[in-house]
């Protein structure tokens, strides 16, 4: 597998192809009775699991990079790449150790990945109630995955779901947290006037 500044080159089919038939108006007279079934229930959907078991998987991809007998010609080569997403920590300097690129690779994937996410997520065109509901608790275990890589999720992502997880009526009260082009998108697609 090679690492490209286009992580969507990586995990397009299934990041790309959002179930939107879970998520949009059904119109059915059972919202009102999907929307009293708890959160806990929920359990994230396929499409979720296959991008965090991608994601699961390039430790495993990346373990020639954290090798001790990495040749001096890759490590100034990764030292002097340009990775998108790239975090610089102003505490520690880069190491001379594959491991730490290798950990610098997969928080790039990472926080490309959450980003692509956010995209995919907000060209849904209408969330149901359980739609809106089904896609927080996909989200919340898009975020317990990511954090076991220690990395954080996008501010896009936090906000996409503390607008998700909000009621009607508590809505408008994000609009000056959050980001406006989120908020109006977001408002859109759950029917929410806003």
């Amino acid at each position: 597998m090679c690492l490209t500044d286009d992580v969507s080159l990586v995990v397009p089919p299934v990041v790309l192809a959002l179930p939107y038939q879970v998520w949009s108006s059904s119109g059915d007279s059972d919202e009102d009775s999907q929307a009293s079934v708890p959160m806990f229930s929920l359990a994230p959907l396929d499409y979720i699991q296959q991008v965090t078991e991608c994601l699961l998987s390039l430790p495993q991809e990346l373990e020639h990079l954290s090798s001790s007998d990495m040749s001096p010609a890759l490590l100034a080569a990764l030292r002097a790449g340009n990775l998108p997403h790239m975090v610089i920590e102003e505490e520690s300097s880069a190491a001379d150790s594959g491991h730490d690129f290798a950990d610098q690779w997969l928080g790039c994937f990472a926080r490309g990945l959450l980003d692509l996410f956010v995209q995919s997520v907000l060209s849904i065109p209408r969330l149901s109630v359980h739609g809106c509901r089904q896609l927080v608790a996909d989200i919340a275990y898009l975020c317990k995955v990511i954090d076991a890589f220690g990395v954080s999720p996008c501010e896009d992502l936090e906000h996409l779901q503390t607008l998700l997880s909000s009621s009607h009526d508590s809505y408008a009260t994000l609009a000056t947290t959050t980001s406006p082009l989120l908020y109006s998108k977001v408002a859109k697609m759950r029917g929410v006037s806003s």
